[in-house]
Formats: structure tokens, C-alpha cells, sequence
């Protein structure tokens, strides 16, 4: 009896890692809540953040939520189940992808949100959706000018706005009349304590759900989705740099880094500096991350790689 119950969990685990695997509902379930939960936190935390800075009522930002949640379901389903277009071509990569709404358009959706409102948002999501399937279509031939180091600048611009908007969280939002009260910072450091100490010390369910837990323990005022998130930039901005790290600072890298975060970061902190300039190149430089990434690829481009072994650590930062 006892080798037989050995026998399936060994089974389990193994058909946990295979594509067309069904272990046990025993199995499938508590691992199948850990995804959902973690999805879920991901899912919510930026919708939140832009509708509040576009100024949503309570039911609009509702509502949001619940579109957010529904369509990152279908998609999901969809990449695990693609629709077949033909003979050669297929929707979804029939893999367990889980989609969703992304930390990494925040920064740039606050900046359209408080200019132009909820409306100027999601106009601004269709278009990049379609340039993004445009762009699916040539990826193979474009992805050469989005090697490990430009990805990686992107990544640690975006992290270090997302700070930004994680301290105002946390000190009660933006404009807020009690922004950094006690209140305020008393609220985001318990929930704040909460996350820390789950993602720490906690495991399975408690630590994939370690945000969720932390924003209903607080109530989900501002100051808490603050506490809540903060950590979470910070690992974004983290990353960034590990991606750098695996990237190496080779002379060139250096250079192209210097390039990038000079005018990536530096000139849109201080958008007086191009106000004489045309219009277009104002419009790059309004937004820390775009022109990150526009500077990135082109200092690439102008200073390719050539040392065998910046050629090396480029490949193994793509593949780790």
C-alpha cells in the first residue's frame, strides 16, 4: 500500500512538468490556487494604480478589474488551447502561459492617464496591441536589435519610476490630503511587514498569495496597495540589473549603458532641456521609458558587438 501511494505521488510530480499531464486533483488543486493567486495580485495592483491617478470611481475601477480579469483568463486559455488558422498558422502557443495586465506599462500609463484620462489609456493599449501582433509577425528578424542589455535598461528605467509611484502609494497617494501621515506609513508598514515576512518565511498557498493577503489585511486603502507593491518594484528594478550583470561591462557595454541612461533617464527628468527641440523628439523624451529604449537600440546599433565574449554573455543572459 505504502509503495503504491509512493508510486503515484512520484507519478504527480512528474506529470506536474509534462504538458499533457493530469496528476491528481490532490495535486492539481493547491498548485492550480497558487497560480491563480499569484495571477491575481499581479493582475489587480496595476489596474488599481491607474485608476486611481485617472481619478475612477469606485464602480468604473470594479469594472475594470473584473475586464482585466476575464480577458487574462480567455488569453490564457487561448495560449494553453490555440486556435488553429489553417494549416500553418495558430493563435497561442499552446503552452501554460498565464497573460495578464503588466507592472511594466505603469510608468507609461500614468503618464497618459493623467494627461489625457482613462479614455487616452486604453486607446494607447489597442494601438500598441496591434503594433505588438504587427510586430509578432517580423520578430525573428527584428529581435537582433533587442539583445539582453537593451532589455535590461528598459527593465531598471522602468523599475526606477515604478519606485517613484510605489512611495507615493505608500505615503498614502499623489496628491492626497494626508499624504505621509502616521496613518499613512503606519497602514503600508504593517501590510508591508505582512508580505515580507510571508515571502520569507511562508510557503505553497501563504507565500504565492503573500500580496493579496497583505492588501486584505489592510483593507486596500492607498497607503496599503502601497505596502503591498513597493517590494515588487524593487525586484523589478533588481532584475534589471542582474539581466546587466549577466550582460558583463565590457567597454562597449558601458558605453552603450552610458548612452542610454544618460538620455533614457537623465534628459526626461528634465524636459526643459529639449523644449526647443521638434516635436517628435520632444515626444520621445516625455517618457523615461520609451526613450530608454529607443537610446538603448540605437547605441546598440551604432556600437555593435564584436568581442567573442560579450557575443557569449549576451546569449547566456537571453537563456538565464
Amino acid at each position: 500500500m505504502n509503495a503504491d501511494r509512493r508510486s503515484t505521488r512520484e507519478q504527480d510530480r512528474k506529470m506536474v512538468y509534462e504538458l499533457d499531464g493530469r496528476p491528481s486533483l490532490s495535486t492539481a488543486v493547491p498548485l492550480g490556487l497558487q497560480h491563480v493567486l499569484a495571477m491575481f495580485t499581479s493582475n489587480l495592483a496595476p489596474i488599481l494604480i491607474i485608476a486611481g491617478v485617472c481619478g475612477l470611481s469606485g464602480a468604473d475601477t470594479v469594472t475594470m478589474v473584473q475586464c482585466a480579469m476575464f480577458v487574462s483568463g480567455l488569453t490564457t486559455f487561448i495560449q494553453l488551447y490555440p486556435l488553429r488558422l489553417g494549416s500553418r498558422y495558430q493563435v497561442g502557443a499552446r503552452l501554460p502561459i498565464v497573460m495578464g495586465t503588466s507592472f511594466t506599462f505603469v510608468p507609461t500609463a500614468s503618464a497618459v492617464g493623467a494627461a489625457g484620462g482613462i479614455g487616452a489609456v486604453l486607446g494607447g493599449c489597442l494601438a500598441g496591441s496591434l503594433v505588438e501582433v504587427f510586430m509578432g509577425f517580423f520578430y525573428k528578424y527584428i529581435r537582433r536589435f533587442f539583445p539582453p542589455l537593451v532589455v535590461s535598461c528598459t527593465l531598471v528605467t522602468i523599475g526606477v519610476n515604478l519606485l517613484g509611484i510605489g512611495v507615493d502609494y505608500f505615503a498614502g497617494g499623489a496628491g492626497a490630503a494626508d499624504y505621509g501621515s502616521l496613518k499613512n506609513l503606519a497602514a503600508a508598514s504593517f501590510v508591508l511587514v505582512i508580505v515580507i515576512l510571508l515571502q520569507r518565511f511562508g510557503a505553497g498557498l501563504a507565500k504565492n498569495a503573500a500580496i493579496l493577503i497583505g492588501l486584505v489585511a489592510g483593507y486596500i486603502l492607498a497607503a496599503v496597495l502601497g505596502g503591498a507593491i513597493i517590494t515588487v518594484f524593487g525586484m523589478i528594478l533588481i532584475n534589471g540589473i542582474k539581466m546587466i550583470a549577466k550582460a558583463g561591462f565590457s567597454e562597449r557595454n558601458i558605453l552603450v549603458m552610458g548612452l542610454t541612461f544618460v538620455f533614457g533617464i537623465g534628459v526626461p527628468a528634465h524636459p526643459e532641456a529639449v523644449a526647443q527641440l521638434p516635436g517628435f523628439i520632444r515626444f520621445i523624451f516625455n517618457d523615461a521609458v520609451t526613450a530608454t529604449c529607443i537610446v538603448a537600440i540605437i547605441a546598440n546599433v551604432l556600437f555593435p558587438m564584436k568581442d567573442a565574449a560579450d557575443i557569449e554573455k549576451a546569449k547566456e543572459a537571453m537563456l538565464g
